[in-house]
């Protein structure tokens, strides 16, 4: 068996290297993975698992049904402001494409685990 801190310095490394909106979106969809296959039984068993996490209800986000908007806010390496952020978005993919600063904060924040 490996030791727990060998297989997070193997995650980190791996992790190291797509950029940090990726890294987040990677380790949320495995979280949910991972409370989905634990269920009632095994080693978790008794740890609180959030259905709200699990089971989110209403529509995809139009960034999610936009891949090429995906990918590029994935790909993003810079700090930028939401605002500023949009304004990019719309010089790129057009003003009808891009989401309000509301549904971007939601995405950015559901990346980061906060939503």
């Amino acid at each position: 068996m490996k030791n727990r801190y060998e297989v997070e310095g193997k995650i980190r490394n791996l992790l190291g290297t797509v950029t940090p909106y990726e890294s987040l979106s990677i380790l949320n969809d495995m979280s949910k993975e991972i409370l989905r296959s634990v269920g009632e039984s095994g080693p978790l068993a008794g740890i609180p698992v959030y259905p709200r996490i699990l089971n989110r209800k209403g529509s995809k986000s139009i960034i999610d049904k936009d891949p090429e908007m995906k990918k590029y806010i994935l790909g993003l390496t810079e700090t930028t402001t939401i605002a500023a952020l949009r304004n990019k978005l719309i010089s790129l993919f057009g003003k009808e494409r891009v989401p309000s600063k509301s549904a971007l904060h939601r995405y950015l924040a559901k990346l980061e685990g906060r939503a």
